[in-house]
C-alpha cells in the first residue's frame, strides 16, 4: 500500500504501510488502523496517535500538535531514517506544558455554546438516542473547533473533570451540519490532560 504522509506537502515514494511506519516511530497498535504512543517530536508520553485510512497516514499529538515537526518525523520514518534519540524529560518543562494545554482546552471549551434544539450537536445525539443529555452542563458545540488536521469544524464538546473536580480537557467528537460524524480524520480528538479525568454528565 502506498501511504501518503501528512502533513507533508508531498507523498514520499518509499512504499509503507502505517504497521511498519508505527513500528519505526515506536508506536503500539491499539485498535485496527490505529497506534499509540510517546510522541516522537516534544517526547510526551501516550500522546501520539497514527492512523491510516484508505492510504493515507495522519500522525498528531495531544500535546504539542506541532505540525511542522510531526511531518518531518513522519517524512524520516518512511524514508528509513531512525528517530533521533529521546532527549530526557524536564518535569517542570511537563508540568508547564500540562498547564498549557489545560489553559487551550478551556478556551475552546468558554467558547462554546449550548446545545439546543435543532443545532447539530443536538441532532448528533438524537441519532444516538441520548437527546435527554443535551442540557448536561458537561457538554457543549461549537461551529470553529480547531481539528488535528487543520482547519476548523462543527464539534460536539464534553467536558473532562479530573479526580479533584477541576476541568482538565474535553473531548471534540467531529460532526456535519445533519449531526452526523464528520467525514475528515480524526473524527474524535481530545484536548487538555485527560488520563485519570471523566466525563461526568449530570
Amino acid at each position: 500500500m502506498r501511504t501518503k504522509i501528512y502533513p507533508a506537502p508531498a507523498a514520499p515514494s518509499t512504499k509503507i504501510d502505517g504497521g511498519d511506519l508505527a513500528g519505526r516511530l515506536g508506536l503500539h497498535r491499539s485498535r485496527p488502523g490505529e497506534w499509540r504512543g510517546q510522541c516522537p517530536a516534544c517526547s510526551y508520553p501516550a500522546a501520539a496517535v497514527l492512523t491510516e485510512r484508505d492510504g493515507r497516514a495522519l500522525l498528531w499529538c495531544s500535546s504539542c500538535n506541532d505540525r511542522a515537526a510531526l511531518g518531518a518525523v513522519l517524512r524520516q520514518a518512511a524514508e528509513g531514517v531512525p528517530p533521533s534519540p529521546t532527549k530526557p524529560r524536564d518535569v517542570a518543562s511537563d508540568a508547564e506544558r500540562r498547564a498549557g494545554r489545560i489553559r487551550r482546552a478551556r478556551a475552546l471549551w468558554d467558547g462554546g455554546e449550548a446545545i439546543e434544539p435543532g443545532t447539530p450537536a443536538a441532532r448528533y445525539l438524537e441519532r444516538r438516542r441520548i437527546e435527554h443529555i443535551a442540557a448536561s452542563p458537561a457538554l457543549r458545540w461549537r461551529s470553529d473547533t480547531p481539528h488535528p488536521a487543520g482547519g476548523r469544524r462543527i464539534a460536539l464538546l464534553a467536558a473532562v473533570t479530573g479526580a479533584d473536580g477541576q476541568f482538565s480537557g474535553l473531548q471534540r467528537v467531529f460532526l456535519d451540519r445533519d449531526g452526523r460524524k464528520a467525514d475528515c480524520e480524526p473524527q474524535k480528538a481530545s484536548l487538555g490532560v485527560i488520563a485519570g479525568g471523566a466525563c461526568r454528565l449530570q
